[in-house]
């Protein structure tokens, strides 16, 4: 519960705020789309973890169903990690920027990173 917390709190109310901000209340019916989409996908993951229940599904049910390549490491796991890790970091160097506003984003980021260790 603290992760789905945390994923309200950084993404909808701080990204929905500069978004009302620019384009005006049409952004509400826009994430209702994309929450419908959302909706929908998980529906079709969960059919298919009941139709093939294996181990590692999300790459197994691309490389099924769309190409093998679609499964591949490459293709799943590090695109979809990349894009977590960009959207963790921006929220988080948004809000240090805010308590420490000398220090310059990229220190933020670069801070909290999990690849920056090495």
């Amino acid at each position: 519960m603290i992760a789905v917390g945390g994923a309200i709190g950084t993404g909808l109310f701080l990204g929905s705020a500069l978004s009302v901000k620019l384009a005006g209340p049409g952004v509400i019916l826009s994430y209702t789309a994309a929450a419908a989409i959302a909706l929908a996908l998980m529906w079709a993951l969960g059919e298919m973890a009941i139709a093939h229940p294996v181990a590692g599904s999300f790459g197994v049910y691309a490389e099924v169903y769309v190409h093998p390549w679609a499964g591949s490491r490459c293709a799943i796991r590090i695109g979809w990690g990349g894009d977590r890790d960009w959207q963790r970091n921006g929220a988080a160097s948004i809000y240090c920027k805010h308590w420490f506003p000398q220090y310059p984003s990229w220190i933020w980021i670069a801070g909290f990173s999990p690849h920056s260790s090495g």
